[in-house]
This record gives C-alpha cells, structure tokens and sequence, in this order.
C-alpha cells in the first residue's frame, strides 16, 4: 500500500462540524479487523489504542467483545478509546469511559466521543453529552448541539466498504498508510477555511503517525493562527519527543517562536535544524533570526558560512554585503521587538 491511498480508502470532505455529517474515514473496512485485532494485546500502549480507535472507527461490532477488557487497560489512553470505540459499536459498556473522555481528554479525542455517544442514542449517552456541554470547545459545543437537535441518531452499522485494501506488512505499515484519508480530509477543511476541523484531522494523523513530521508544523501554525499557542507548542513538543533527530521539527519549533517575536529563542532551534542538515531555505530562516535577535554580527557569520556551503544560493551574497554596511554603520540592522 502507499500512503496516498486517497483514492481508495476516502470520503469527500465535508464542511459541516457536526458530528453526523462529518464523513466516516474507515467506516466499513473491515477487511483490516482481523490485522488490527492481534494488536489489542500488543504490549505497546500506543499500539493498543490505535488499534482500539481503528476498529471502533470501522464499525464491526462483531469486535466489540475483544474490546470490552481493555476497559480496565493501565493505560488511560487506551481505556478512553476503548470506551469510545465500544459506543461506537453499539456497547453500551463504554459510556463512562467515553464521557471521562469528552470530560478531560484532547480535543481531537473529544470529537469521537461525541461522534460515539450520538450513534449509541442510549438515555445515558444522552445524558452525558448534555452533562458536559458546558465548556466546550465550539467544536465540541456544536457538535453535541446538532447531536441534541437531532435525537436520536440511526446507530445501524457501516455498510461494508465498496473498495477493499491490501494487507500491509505490519500494523507499522497499516497505521501510516490509514492516515490517507484523514490527509485529503484535513486538506478539504483547510481549502474551506474550517481551521478547528483541520487541526482535529492533524492530529489523529499524529495519533496513528507520529513520525508524520509535516504534520506537527501545520498543526502548530493552525492553533497560532486560532490564537492558541499553549496548545501549539505543545504539538510541536509532542513532535520533538518522536523525532528528535529531525530537522524539521526543530526548524518548524524555531519558526513558530519567530511567529511570535522570540527571535532569541527561535534562533536556538533554527540553529539545531541547520546542524541536523535543512537546506538552504530554512538557513535564511536562522540568519534573519540572528538579526532581529540584536546580532548582526552573528548573522554576518551565519550568511557567510552559508555562501560556503551553498555557493549557488544567491541569497546570502545579497545580505553579506548589507551587513557589512550594517557592522560599518552605514544603514541600521533588521530588527523587530
């Protein structure tokens, strides 16, 4: 299989952000259930509850009974997409956990819950999502709002998928290549401008792929844009921790601290980028912050190792000799505060 599997494993994207009308990436592949069912044990936390969100996501209910003791996983990930993918298979056995979910967890594991609880259409699933309705995102709030106006949903399972996948070699190989359709949906919410929808596609991207690097810089850049920069340094150090020896986390970390001014900061990281191999783009990056930073001379250095280098990149020439009159007191430096 490939990763752009579009194609063949996807729903068009839709605009709307409620939870009945969002399309079901995976509803119906049931094919990969029997791939995914052996990582249920797997001793790996992150394998067991990608597994658990996949089938819940499928919607075989013939695989909730396997499901059912990771209610009890030490993991609390694991038990939150337990709990959700049991709703989502028509088991009323995973309300509590999936309302603890919609309570506490991150958005994006929020949104399936919602999603879960909505096709159970039980009284208490019910209940839950008019008990935390406050203080929800808009996202979310939306979500359980339509969910309310529309009570109760049809909760009949997925017809099975018209167009069937190859088996991957391993759940390794099956995790990157699922995220195929969650790709071209986030990629339909960005053209639509519904950055929320987006950022939920992105990361559970991340989820089944954390080392899906250009996920964590567009995920970043979405929640600053929204205003929400904890959340987007908190992605990008979710994104360092997976790949640490990746330059473009790091130049990705460094510009989103030059996004905000931190030129000093942002140079750090842009630095680390550049002694972990990023090209000659992202080294302008580094040189500019350095200036703005309060040190052209540092940036003079920076140009000129550069020409070095890449002595076909015409662009540190050009800042070489602005610096130079800069240093010389000819014309003041680039600099912002």
């Amino acid at each position: 299989m490939k990763r752009l599997l579009a194609g063949v494993l996807l729903c068009a994207a839709a605009t709307a952000a409620t939870a009945q009308s969002v399309p079901r990436a995976y509803a119906g592949h049931y094919e990969l259930v029997p791939q995914l069912l052996p990582g249920l044990s797997a001793q790996d936390d992150a394998v067991r509850a990608r597994c658990v969100f996949l089938i819940g996501q499928i919607g075989d209910r013939k695989a909730a009974a396997g499901i059912r003791p990771l209610l009890g996983d030490p993991s609390l990930a694991v038990r939150y997409q337990a709990g959700i993918a049991l709703c989502a298979l028509g088991d009323s056995a995973g309300v509590p956990t999936a309302r603890a979910a919609l309570a506490s967890a991150a958005e994006w594991i929020r949104y399936y819950a919602v999603q879960a609880l909505a096709d159970l259409a039980t009284d208490p699933a019910r209940t839950a999502l008019n008990a935390l309705r406050a203080d929800q995102s808009e996202l979310i709030g939306g979500m359980i709002d339509e969910a309310m106006k529309t009570w109760p949903w049809p909760s009949a399972p997925p017809a099975p998928a018209k167009e069937k996948l190859e088996a991957a070699e391993s759940l390794h190989e099956l995790f990157i290549e699922v995220t195929a359709p969650l790709v071209v949906e986030s990629d339909g919410y960005w053209h639509d401008g519904n950055y929320p929808q987006c950022i939920r596609c992105n990361e559970a991207i991340i989820f089944l792929d954390p080392h899906f690097v250009e996920q964590y810089g567009t995920t970043a850049w979405l929640l600053w844009s929204l205003g929400l920069n904890d959340r987007a340094f908190s992605v990008l150090r979710q994104g360092l921790a997976a790949n640490p020896n990746d330059w473009q986390m790091w130049f990705d970390t460094g510009y989103q601290y030059t996004l905000l001014k931190e030129y000093a900061i942002g140079a750090r990281f842009l630095g680390r980028a550049i002694e972990l191999g990023a090209p000659p783009p992202q080294n302008h990056q580094y040189c500019h912050a350095l200036e703005k930073s309060g040190h052209p001379d540092l940036a003079l250095a920076a140009w000129q190792d550069l020409k070095k280098r890449f002595p076909d990149d015409p662009i540190p020439a050009q800042h070489i000799a602005r610096l130079q009159k800069v240093l010389a007191g000819e014309q003041p430096p680039t600099r912002e505060t």
